[in-house]
């Protein structure tokens, strides 16, 4: 998606747009970027399986099916222990989940709501800053214009990761449902005694 492809946050019309209002507040700034990315976005990403040894680590996935994540938790034996009933018998101790992996948005971690408080420390670090009398805060300003600063910033980096066809992502999941722990019996192989 280019620049020119995305929607101005004022007036809904295609950026860029001219629009000439202010920034909108940040609560409705916030609202109208769920309605345009929240929502929409995360009924978009797939639920997928993943099996692992415990409910922490999920190393076998994605799987489109539950049957598929299982199946690869045993081929793999990565989940496969001794059964804790007959220690002679082995057994796949798995642990399920179905989830998402949403791509990760960088305008909601560059921390756009704390920029001033940010800059004013990194300037109260620097040498352009005396140490006496000097204290700060520098970078002041009414609470509308640092909700529209963030407001600037969180635009800038949606329409600088959509221009670029950036996609961040993470091993983590960003939602997850039908978590379950099953056991299945280890297949037997060839010269394993029975």
């Amino acid at each position: 998606m280019s620049a020119a492809h995305i929607k101005c946050l004022n007036c809904g019309g295609m950026s860029p747009c001219g629009c000439t209002e202010p920034m909108p507040a940040a609560e409705v700034y916030a609202q109208r970027r769920a309605e345009a990315t929240g929502a929409d976005a995360q009924a978009n990403v797939p639920w997928q399986w993943w099996a692992g040894p415990d409910d922490e680590y999920f190393k076998i996935g994605p799987c489109a099916t539950r049957e598929a994540a299982i199946q690869e938790a045993v081929n793999d034996g990565l989940c496969e222990r001794r059964s804790e009933d007959n220690p002679e018998v082995w057994e796949n101790c798995i642990h399920l989940v179905e989830a998402q992996q949403a791509p990760l948005r960088l305008a909601d971690w560059i921390g756009a709501d704390t920029a001033l408080e940010r800059a004013d420390e990194c300037l109260s670090d620097s040498d352009r800053v005396s140490c006496e009398y000097d204290d700060g805060p520098w970078f002041e300003c009414t609470p509308a214009q640092e909700a529209d600063l963030a407001a600037r910033l969180r635009r800038a980096c949606d329409e600088w990761q959509a221009a670029h066809g950036l996609i961040f992502t993470s091993t983590t999941f960003s939602a997850t449902r039908n978590a379950e722990f099953v056991v299945v019996p280890s297949p037997v192989r060839k010269g394993d005694d029975q």
